[in-house]
């Protein structure tokens, strides 16, 4: 019997010192579910096997034969190419976290963000503010708010204060959605505040620029509530009582008590030596506190 020759000595030797070296120790570790973006995915079905023939050749076992020796050994393909690159099914989309919107600071007072969910329970996360796509009544009041040198803020306000009577609420204060608002025609100073911020967000306006704002009225000695919309870097009011736009910073007879947008709701602060402190403790010397 001949000798071997040392090239096909050599990958013996090496198949040996695999079989005999000691066992690497597995480390136990939670069970993790993996994924892939769908774009990841590529040419390869869900099951495993590639969708393109040319991929499915070439990842079939190869077999291989010592010439010398007529020694044969088989690498496999398939099971090899998965366990490298296994194929992960897809993954879910990642929903973005919601970003709390910029604090409405407002006639002079800061905004303190709340999470008191009975402060906010009326407002329902903004739900109030939604309209059908198909509101007839609705696509007339938005009608001419995106044309070219439009105020919106300015024609929305004007139009809901002329077309809704303006109403108290008689059993207690509850807060109407549009679309309710809508079918009544009329509705009190929440109600109509909420019609305006969802014409002006069905017309395109950001949900974080709208804000219901509930605040007390110093002259009058009573609660109100007027919608706040941030447009052009400015902060504006649209109020039921007054058909024309106000900037925020010169409305001086309003408190601002809570404000609302999208999930979002804030309370209000001032400071003891501003003009802000100083109008609420006007107010409270009138009330007689």
């Amino acid at each position: 019997m001949s000798a071997m020759p040392l090239s096909a000595i050599l990958p013996l030797l090496q198949l040996a010192a695999v079989a005999e070296a000691p066992p690497v120790p597995v480390v136990q570790s939670a069970p993790q579910v993996a994924c892939a973006a769908p774009e990841a995915i590529g040419d390869v079905s869900l099951d495993g096997v590639p969708d393109d023939p040319a991929q499915a050749k070439a990842a079939a076992p190869q077999t291989y034969i010592l010439p010398e020796t007529g020694f044969a050994f088989v690498i496999p393909g398939t099971e090899e190419d998965a366990a490298a690159d296994p194929v992960l099914p897809p993954c879910e989309p990642v929903v973005p976290m919601p970003v709390r919107p910029r604090d409405p600071a407002i006639f002079g007072f800061y905004a303190l963000p709340v999470t008191s969910q009975r402060i906010a329970a009326r407002w329902q996360e903004g739900r109030l503010l939604e309209l059908a796509e198909n509101d007839a009544l609705a696509a007339s009041l938005s009608w001419g708010l995106n044309r070219p040198g439009t105020n919106p803020l300015e024609l929305v306000n004007s139009r809901v204060n002329s077309e809704f009577r303006q109403t108290d609420d008689v059993a207690g204060d509850s807060w109407a959605s549009a679309t309710e608002t809508l079918v009544k025609g009329a509705g009190d100073c929440e109600d109509l505040a909420i019609l305006k911020l969802a014409l002006l967000a069905r017309a395109g306006l950001a949900m974080d620029d709208l804000f219901l704002v509930i605040v007390r009225d110093t002259a009058r000695k009573i609660d109100h509530a007027v919608a706040a919309v941030r447009y052009e870097n400015r902060l504006w009011v649209l109020d039921n009582r007054i058909d024309r736009l106000q900037p925020a910073e010169r409305v001086m007879d309003y408190v601002p008590l809570q404000s609302f947008s999208g999930p979002w709701a804030w309370t209000y602060g001032y400071k003891g030596g501003t003009s802000a402190g100083r109008t609420v403790r006007a107010a409270y010397r009138q009330a007689g506190r």
